[in-house]
């Protein structure tokens, strides 16, 4: 005797997992008592979550200009959604990218020169 086992199709509807990244802080640096040379930018708000990975924040300087850039990218089984994106962040080269620029304090380290 030969068994024939059927099995009928059996739709399987997956989860909207579609999140959005966190709009980082970013703080311009501070100058410390004594110094002239200010601290590094601060960056919070973007700690990693269920669905998203954030990369670490990769700062650039340019004079007292300092870029502050960000990475997200969805964990597996969730998504980006792009077409949502919060303000300062957009798809550079297929990856999910934050990106603001801010001035950096000119530090006097308060002794004169007479």
């Amino acid at each position: 005797m030969v068994m024939v086992l059927s099995r009928s199709p059996r739709l399987v509807t997956q989860p909207n997992c579609a999140a959005v990244p966190a709009i980082p802080v970013v703080k311009a640096g501070v100058c410390p008592v004594d110094s002239v040379t200010p601290t590094q930018p601060s960056v919070t708000g973007v700690e990693d979550t269920d669905v998203i990975d954030y990369g670490e924040p990769v700062i650039a300087s340019d004079g007292d200009r300092v870029t502050v850039t960000v990475t997200a990218t969805a964990k597996p089984g969730s998504r980006i959604d792009t077409a949502n994106l919060p303000e300062g962040w957009a798809v550079v080269n297929g990856v999910v990218t934050y990106s603001t620029t801010v001035t950096q304090p000119v530090c006097d380290s308060g002794c004169s020169e007479d």
